[in-house]
């Protein structure tokens, strides 16, 4: 086991391979909250955030919504070797958040987050565009419905002709494929789901299938299930990406914030 107070966290954590590389964290809310407090991560909201936590009926999603805007924050002044309260963000015409770029920071870094019933997932990569979608795999009321709006005839098709859990889990590869990809292009809920598609093979490849709406630039994609319970799915504009996914548990958050100068915030 790594040693993450007396080591090098953020080395390790973001070590990578000589061609383009984009990490991915995915985060047990409950096991982290459980194990650091709630405060540890609302301490670490602006005032914004905290208002926007707030707004949150239940309390899984704002506890989902504390912990991945938090960790989101130590990741990336970890990654940018910058002071926690450094970072801000501003969103493009379509909502989708990116770092703001101060005089004195050049910043090409671009990330993506989602939560889903205790599970968070983040996504980082130095030039690429990225977006990623994590949802529970449940057994969906409307089926036919949300497909007939939002998926193409062969992925209707391929959902339809599986059975049981397997058509459940299978709905949620593609669903959560297609807002991957309409956040990693930065469009989100305004890009036209009906006018791409995906194929997933039986052994959990994941290709474009068609895309009518832009360009040709290659695009790479992935597919999984997370502890059997949530699936992930992860999109990046670029070929022969190197994708690393790490489970950040409470030693390897600690480890990282301990590397990070923050005044306002005391641990």
């Amino acid at each position: 086991m790594v040693n993450y107070y007396g080591g090098d966290v953020r080395r390790h954590l973001f070590a990578r391979a000589n061609r383009a590389t984009a990490f991915v964290f995915v985060i047990n809310v409950f096991d982290l909250i459980g194990k650091l407090g709630l405060e540890f991560f609302t301490k670490i909201l602006d005032r914004l955030e905290l208002s926007r936590y707030h707004q949150f009926i239940f309390k899984e999603d704002r506890w989902c919504y504390a912990v991945a805007h938090a960790i989101k924050k130590i990741l990336l002044a970890s990654y940018l070797d910058e002071e926690l309260a450094g970072i801000r963000f501003k969103n493009n015409p379509y909502g989708k958040p990116e770092v703001f770029k101060a005089i004195d920071l050049d910043v090409s870094l671009k990330f993506n987050i989602s939560h889903s019933s205790g599970c968070v997932a983040i996504v980082l990569s130095d030039t690429l565009e990225c977006g990623l979608d994590i949802e529970k795999v449940r057994c969906a009321s409307d089926l036919v419905g949300v497909m007939n709006n939002v998926f193409s005839a062969a992925e209707i098709e391929h959902v339809m002709t599986s059975e049981g859990e397997s058509r459940d889990r299978l709905f949620f590869h593609y669903w959560t494929l297609k807002e991957a990809y309409a956040k990693a292009r930065g469009f989100g809920f305004s890009l036209d789901f009906k006018a791409f598609g995906f194929r997933v093979s039986p052994e959990g490849s994941v290709t474009l299938d068609f895309d009518n709406i832009v360009g040709v630039e290659p695009w790479s994609f992935d597919s999984f299930s997370i502890a059997n319970s949530h699936v992930l799915s992860i999109a990046i504009m670029g070929s022969n990406i190197d994708i690393h996914t790490r489970y950040l548990t409470d030693d390897v958050v600690l480890g990282l914030l301990r590397g990070v100068t923050n005044r306002a915030l005391s641990i």
